[in-house]
């Protein structure tokens, strides 16, 4: 574990983006790594989730909605997340479903102006900037990390 906590501290002063793994599926953070590595603690995630309809969305996005869909997919993707932000997403899978997830972002790709919202709008512009070449990667390289 504590190999991994260094792959996760390393990742962010490398790249400018956070990351984090969550356990999935309504499981809770019990993959036993500090809350830091769990949790998205940006300050664009935490102004989301400061209500609690945010926190609702947040929640059933990274555990509902996003394994049900990587289970379809089975690959890592470039998405956008509830908010309107970017983030990497990589799957990781037992016995077929998809029981963790790998987060890198938030970020914004290059060009993009439009903002999820008036009082995201200074958080938005101050999140790393990457276009789709760079974001992709960082998949890579992340998913050559965890995928067999």
């Amino acid at each position: 574990m504590a190999e991994l906590e260094k792959v996760l501290d390393a990742f962010p002063r490398l790249t400018g983006l956070p990351v984090i793994w969550k356990s999935v599926r309504n499981k809770g953070s019990e993959c036993g790594l500090n809350l830091s590595h769990t949790l998205h603690c940006n300050a664009f995630c935490q102004k989301v989730k400061s209500t609690a309809e945010g926190l609702r969305a947040c929640s059933r996005h990274d555990t509902v909605l996003l394994p049900a869909y990587f289970e379809e997919r089975q690959k890592p993707e470039i998405c956008r997340c509830h908010a309107g932000v970017m983030e990497i997403v990589v799957p990781i899978f037992r016995n077929h479903e998809c029981q963790e997830l790998l987060f890198a972002g938030p970020f914004r790709l290059t060009g993009e102006s439009a903002s999820p919202g008036a009082e995201l709008t200074p958080l938005f512009a101050s999140l790393p900037e990457l276009d789709r070449k760079q974001a992709a990667e960082y998949m890579d390289f992340l998913a050559a990390l965890l995928l067999p």
